[in-house]
């Protein structure tokens, strides 16, 4: 999320404040919308509004998406198959960008 989004962060309720600012915050406020078995993760990209595309630092948002996709997808080798396991060369938080859990 972009850490300064006017559209989704501050007052979210009567009683309650989002701060886009914190991925645990976003985590913590996202994480009844989930199962108990999700891991979930954040990642707050700083002086960024709701379009993170826009943001002169969107690469941030573009290497924690990469992070996320080799911790959670994988990578297909070269030469394998369409039909081969998907095999993760990541290790957790191995290339997470700073701001990100």
């Amino acid at each position: 999320m972009g850490a300064g989004d006017a559209l989704n962060c501050g007052p979210i309720s009567s009683t309650q404040t989002l701060d886009c600012g914190s991925p645990a915050a976003i985590v913590q406020n996202e994480g009844p919308f989930y199962s108990p078995q999700a891991d979930l993760h954040a990642c707050s990209v700083p002086l960024s509004g709701h379009d993170i595309n826009l943001a002169l630092n969107h690469r941030l948002e573009e290497r924690d998406a990469i992070a996320w996709s080799y911790e959670y997808v994988g990578q297909r080798g070269p030469g394998h198959a369409g039909g081969d396991k998907i095999s993760s060369r990541h290790h957790p938080g191995e290339r997470l960008p700073a701001n990100c859990t």
